[in-house]
């Protein structure tokens, strides 16, 4: 997902979990400074700092945020990212997550045999 600009308070849907996702954890890395003072937040609908909260936009290049607070989906949800502070055009984050997909249907896995 991405965008030319930025505002404060704007929300930018990164992605879609489905129901019956289990969150382990995920690691927030930044690419590219902003170059003037900047925050954001990064989670998802009903916990919209469980990645990230005030990540520094303008901070040191490659800085690295995690978070391992365990969240279950009972329903579809997004991953969203929210600008806290100024407009901003410039910079670039890396979000990780590690996700594990409990309610797949077991037919459709296959038999190690």
């Amino acid at each position: 997902a991405g965008a030319t600009a930025l505002a404060s308070t704007d929300t930018l849907v990164l992605a879609t979990l489905p129901k019956g996702t289990v969150i382990l954890g995920g690691m927030v890395k930044l690419l590219k400074a902003e170059g003037a003072a900047g925050t954001i937040d990064l989670g998802i609908t009903g916990s919209l700092t469980l990645f990230a909260n005030d990540f520094d936009c303008n901070t040191t290049v490659n800085t690295i945020v995690g978070s391992t607070s365990a969240s279950a989906l009972t329903a579809a949800t997004n991953v969203v990212m929210t600008v806290n502070t100024n407009s901003m055009d410039v910079c670039r984050v890396l979000l990780s997550i590690i996700v594990v997909d409990v309610m797949a249907n077991p037919g459709s896995i296959p038999n190690a045999t």
